[in-house]
């Protein structure tokens, strides 16, 4: 049996007796600790590593096993672009009033929807937008899966999922170049998106919703990123109360953003979160 990592020839000494599963959970422990398998190909075919049948069966009956090695951060760059091609081709096809696809483009939303959630469940701080993607993924999905026939909405749908496809580039973006959690940075971006709460606001009062979903996103992963600033304040108690205060906000801005509450949204960015902001930046010092 031949097996390659990233590609490359490793030699290996299995036992007869060894199990594919055998051979992973071996590699596994050799692995660096920020190192994960991400895909695995049997005989030149990928294979599922949660499949029992595959993990079962025996080394000695392969001839090649191939592994792709690489950080969360690599595997969920990948899967944001792949997942940023399939918003964009479904789009088109929305666009050009097209359903002839049906099938293949509830196969992708919903592998797309799969994949966003194995990103967050393998990142340990993983951005606090990702829930907003699979909310409006979720919902096109349904409209979809249900039919469309008129062509009006069909090309609405498409203009909103290329947007949607536009931030996957902005998520991408962002795994690549993590923020440092200091402190003028998180103030700085405090700042700036309370100018933008205004406007924001406003977005969903009047139902401009394509607009008002980008700036969400942009608020919500600023929230994140003071909550992960407190985090490595550890004692410092003042901060955590704010800390507490806005991650509540976020999460009923998210909720209501999944129940289409655009007026309980307006509202809790114009008052709530404003107020809250307006005090944590009073004590700044």
């Amino acid at each position: 049996m031949q097996l390659f990592i990233n590609n490359t020839p490793v030699g290996v000494s299995p036992q007869e007796s060894d199990t594919i599963q055998d051979l992973l959970i071996a590699i596994k422990k050799e692995l660096e600790e920020n190192l994960i398998i991400a895909s695995m190909a049997v005989d030149n075919e990928y294979k599922s590593m949660d499949d029992p049948v595959i993990l079962g069966t025996l080394v000695s009956k392969v001839e090649q096993i191939e592994l792709t090695v690489a950080t969360r951060i690599e595997i969920g760059i990948s899967l944001l672009e792949d997942g940023k091609q399939f918003i964009k081709i479904g789009a088109q096809e929305l666009k050009n009033g097209s359903m002839s696809k049906k099938g293949e483009l509830i196969n992708s939303f919903a592998w797309i929807l799969e994949s966003l959630e194995a990103l967050r469940n393998s990142l340990a701080f993983p951005p606090i937008d990702i829930p907003v993607l699979k909310a409006i993924i979720t919902n096109a999905l349904k409209k979809i899966d249900n039919g469309m026939s008129d062509l009006e909405d069909m090309k609405r749908l498409g203009n909103e999922l290329e947007k949607v496809a536009e931030h996957f580039e902005i998520l991408k973006e962002k795994l690549i170049n993590e923020e440092e959690f200091t402190k003028e940075n998180t103030y700085a971006h405090l700042k700036d998106i309370q100018t933008r709460l205004p406007e924001l606001a406003t977005h969903f009062q009047t139902g401009n919703d394509l607009e008002a979903i980008q700036q969400l996103c942009i608020v919500i992963d600023t929230i994140e990123l003071f909550t992960r600033y407190v985090a490595s304040r550890v004692g410092d108690t003042a901060i955590e109360e704010h800390a507490l205060v806005l991650k509540d906000l976020s999460l009923q801005l998210l909720n209501a953003f999944e129940n289409k509450d655009f007026v309980l949204i307006a509202d809790l960015i114009e008052y709530d979160l404003n107020d809250c902001i307006d005090n944590i930046l009073e004590n700044e010092d």
